[in-house]
């Protein structure tokens, strides 16, 4: 037991002299750059961490207005909800624009006073091939007479695609764009670009892609507006 106790007392002993040189003397060498190292390296993962914050939210802001293809079966035709939202737009031409089917030809089915007629073709001997003549354009001799239809057009895709909250926000801003540069060249020349461009966009929605619809296509302007 003596020696029990003796023990004890000098291993007491040794710890208040640890703890009184702990106060007054400096950390020994290999302690203070064991700390210093720890201290860089959770430096250098702090950065990392953040450096990764900023490539994530960058990729999401890239891809916010990509939408995956649509996978509606076309047999199905168009939902219920769709054709309740759109009773004088037939179920058939709205299955067509979901599916990115609906040609710029095809814009007069949104009209109702002309919904129920068929495109007919005259063939045009200066370019060697058929066109659309269907005697229902002619009422699209005005901007408006066109936009009006897009925003019917428009409005089925975003109603098609509630949770893309930023693709309508394109497609105000290709109505408005089609608006400036209606107010400033020839409406024939500024429709032509409009029909060419349009079409080119159902390739690109089939894709998941809404984005080029905010951006002018200047090959198609220089070739048919300037």
């Amino acid at each position: 037991m003596d020696i029990l106790h003796g023990q004890m007392a000098a291993m007491m002993a040794a710890i208040q002299e640890l703890k009184a040189s702990s106060t007054t003397a400096p950390a020994p060498p290999s302690i203070a750059a064991a700390t210093a190292a720890a201290a860089a390296a959770a430096s250098k993962i702090a950065a990392k961490a953040n450096a990764e914050a900023t490539r994530l939210a960058a990729e999401a802001s890239a891809v916010s207005s990509f939408v995956p293809p649509i996978s509606t079966n076309p047999a199905t035709g168009a939902s219920s909800s769709l054709r309740s939202l759109f009773p004088d737009v037939k179920a058939a031409c709205i299955t067509s624009i979901i599916m990115h089917k609906f040609h710029a030809t095809d814009l007069y089915k949104l009209d109702s006073r002309h919904c129920d007629q068929e495109s007919s073709y005259a063939f045009n001997r200066a370019k060697n091939q058929f066109e659309v003549s269907n005697h229902a354009a002619k009422d699209y001799k005005m901007p408006n007479s066109v936009i009006i239809l897009l925003h019917t057009y428009f409005a089925i895709l975003s109603a098609h695609i509630p949770n893309q909250h930023t693709v309508p926000l394109i497609f105000f801003q290709y109505l408005s764009h089609l608006q400036e540069l209606a107010s400033e060249y020839e409406w024939a020349t500024v429709f032509t670009y409009h029909s060419i461009f349009f079409n080119c966009q159902q390739a690109e929605m089939m894709a998941g892609n809404y984005l080029e619809w905010a951006n002018q296509d200047t090959v198609l302007f220089s070739k048919h507006i300037l």
